[in-house]
């Protein structure tokens, strides 16, 4: 938790010096997107399976789709439906995975 919180603060200061002012809605949106790259790197929603390799690499994943997103010239409301569509697509693959290794399929 020390880590994490230690990171939190850097976060935020190197937020204040690139936008040279803070509020407290300044992270409003990025839930989803964060929500999405982890399971999308692998981070099972029950708990217990994820690794920080994978969660970079869901990170890196939301990120080139969402600059993909930005330069087809999608509208960006359609960035949350498709989002959704990654979430929903790793939750049910990860399902598979998880049922196909257990010998329940």
């Amino acid at each position: 938790f020390m880590i994490v919180g230690v990171l939190c603060a850097f976060v935020a200061v190197m937020q204040i010096v690139r936008v040279s002012t803070f509020t407290s809605r300044a992270g409003d949106g990025w839930e989803l997107k964060a929500i999405a790259a982890s399971v999308v790197g692998g981070t099972s929603l029950m708990g217990g399976i994820g690794s920080m390799v994978g969660i970079f690499l869901g990170a890196l994943t939301i990120t080139v789709i969402e600059n993909g997103l930005v330069l087809l010239r999608i509208p960006y409301f359609w960035t949350y439906i498709i989002f959704g569509l990654v979430i929903i697509s790793s939750v049910l693959s990860s399902l598979y995975l998880e049922r196909k290794r257990l010998g329940r399929d």
